[in-house]
C-alpha cells in the first residue's frame, strides 16, 4: 500500500498516490461540487493493486466555480502547473499518458482540462456541459457555481468545437436524470460532428448519479493508452 501524500502546491491542497518513475501514467481526479469529502475517490485507489500502475492525483475546488476561479483570480494556469508538476516523462523524455476523472462539476473540469491541455482522455460520470442544460436541474446550486466563474465560464459545447485542439478520448456515464441525459447527448452529437472517440454507458437510475468504479477508470485508461485511433 502506497501512502497518500498530502501537499500544498501553488496554494492548492492536493493528494497523491505515487507509483514512481515506472508509473504507466497519471490519473487526475477532480472533486465534485459539495463533495462530502475534500478529495473524491481517495478510497478507490488506496490499494496499489487498484491503481494498476498509474499514479493518482486529487484536486479540489474550494471556490466552487467549476475550477475556473474567482473574479480577478483565474485558476486555469494554476491547475495546469500542478498537473505538470506531478506528471513524469518516460525514459525517452516523452510525456506519459494523463487521464482526467470526475463527476458532475468534476466531470466538467475533467473534460475541460483534457481538451485544453491536450491530454489523453477524460473519464467521467454525469458531467455538466452548459448553463442551458443545467437549468433543467431543479436545484440552483449548479447555475450558482457556474455564475461564480463569471466571464471565465464556457459551455463545453462551445469549447470542444474550437478547431485548434483535437478532442480527447472520452468515456461518459449517465442515467435517466433529465439534465444528465441532455448533457450526454450534447457530447455524443459533438463528438460525431468532429469524429472524436467517445464511449458512453447508460444506466437506469433516475437520479443524478453514476456507476463509475476504480476498475472502470483504470481499464478505460489502459484501453485508451494502447489503442491507435489516428488515421
Amino acid at each position: 500500500m502506497t501512502e497518500l501524500i498530502l501537499q500544498t502546491v501553488l496554494g492548492q491542497e492536493t493528494a497523491f498516490y505515487d507509483e514512481g518513475d515506472n508509473a504507466k501514467g497519471l490519473i487526475v481526479c477532480f472533486s465534485a461540487l459539495d463533495a462530502t469529502n475534500k478529495f473524491n475517490r481517495v478510497s478507490w485507489f488506496k490499494s496499489k493493486e487498484d491503481r494498476h500502475g498509474y499514479s493518482v492525483l486529487y484536486l479540489t475546488d474550494p471556490t466552487y466555480s467549476y475550477y475556473h476561479g474567482e473574479p480577478g483570480k483565474p485558476m486555469f494556469h494554476t491547475y495546469r502547473k500542478i498537473i505538470e508538476y506531478f506528471s513524469r516523462p518516460n525514459k525517452e523524455g516523452d510525456a506519459k499518458p494523463i487521464h482526467t476523472v470526475g463527476s458532475s462539476m468534476g466531470g466538467y473540469a475533467a473534460i475541460y482540462f483534457a481538451f485544453k491541455l491536450k491530454l489523453t482522455s477524460a473519464i467521467v460520470g454525469v458531467p455538466q456541459t452548459s448553463k442551458n442544460n443545467a437549468l433543467v436541474h431543479p436545484n440552483s446550486n449548479w447555475i450558482t457555481a457556474m455564475k461564480a466563474a463569471t466571464d471565465q465560464w464556457i459551455d463545453l459545447e462551445l469549447l470542444l468545437q474550437q478547431p485548434n485542439n483535437a478532442l480527447p478520448n472520452l468515456y461518459v456515464e449517465y442515467g435517466n436524470y433529465p439534465a444528465d441525459k441532455l448533457a450526454a447527448q450534447a457530447l455524443v452529437d459533438l463528438y460525431k460532428g468532429r469524429e472524436g472517440l467517445i464511449i458512453t454507458r447508460k444506466g437506469s437510475s433516475n437520479d443524478h448519479d453514476y456507476f463509475l468504479t476504480a476498475n472502470t477508470v483504470t481499464t478505460t485508461a489502459c484501453y485508451f493508452d494502447n489503442q491507435d485511433f489516428k488515421d
